[in-house]
């Protein structure tokens, strides 16, 4: 009995992604802060919390302490979405490694 693979391309076969931002750091504070601008060029994102503080992400703008929270060594990493990425800590400087492509 012989086993083919049927699988065929559809439209453009996907290429290795290049990074636009290669693991860039950023230091977030007590105020809400942008991590990500938005882009409508982004296929997708990661972003790695390093240091010592818990980081609160939200995907859009205005981030609180409500948003979700992120302990160090903690990534977020999502496909297609375009939008502004915000941060903020409750205390001390949070520091997060991002990486867009």
């Amino acid at each position: 009995m012989t086993i083919t693979n049927e699988l065929q391309w559809v439209g453009i076969k996907p290429t290795a992604k290049t990074a636009l931002e290669p693991g860039k750091q950023v230091p977030i504070g007590v105020a809400d802060f942008e991590i990500l601008a938005a882009n409508n060029n982004r296929t997708s994102f990661a972003l790695v919390v390093r240091g010592t503080v818990n980081v609160f992400i939200k995907l859009g703008t205005g981030a609180t302490v409500a948003a979700p929270e992120f302990e160090p060594g903690d990534v977020l990493s999502c496909d297609d979405y375009t939008g502004a990425v915000h941060g903020i800590v409750a205390g001390g400087v949070g520091r997060v490694h991002v990486f867009e492509v």
